[in-house]
């Protein structure tokens, strides 16, 4: 049992360093807020009789097994979240490129008339 809690807190450490431990309700389980608030309780005990009023009647297996569920939802989210803020700097990115390149196009035709005209 001291093993399994042990465990448990080290993935709680993990999962508090990778940032906020309490996160949002995924829209997967946006209609399940009790497992959200399992998986709070969870990240946030700190012994395993806490863990345990976490889910009443569970063992410590199930607990352990619940928190590693819940770390792979945080974890999951933390991904997706991170690749929106990619595609979205990406997208800025591309836009800053067009202007630019849309700038220089005016620059060169602005130049090329001046030049035919001077001829």
């Amino acid at each position: 049992m001291k093993k399994l809690f042990i465990s448990m807190s080290v993935l709680a450490l993990v999962l508090a360093s990778c940032g906020d431990a309490s996160g949002e309700a995924s829209p997967e389980s946006s209609g399940e807020g009790s497992s959200v608030d399992v998986c709070d309780c969870l990240m946030n005990a700190e012994s395993e009789s806490e863990a345990q009023a976490c889910a009443p009647g569970k063992s410590m297996e199930e607990l352990v097994q619940m928190a590693e569920d819940c770390a792979d939802q945080m974890i999951d989210d933390a991904v997706n979240e991170a690749q929106d803020m990619m595609d979205g700097a990406m997208e800025d990115a591309e836009d800053a490129m067009d202007g630019a390149m849309d700038n220089a196009k005016d620059v060169m035709d602005g130049a090329m008339d001046d030049a035919m005209k001077g001829m």
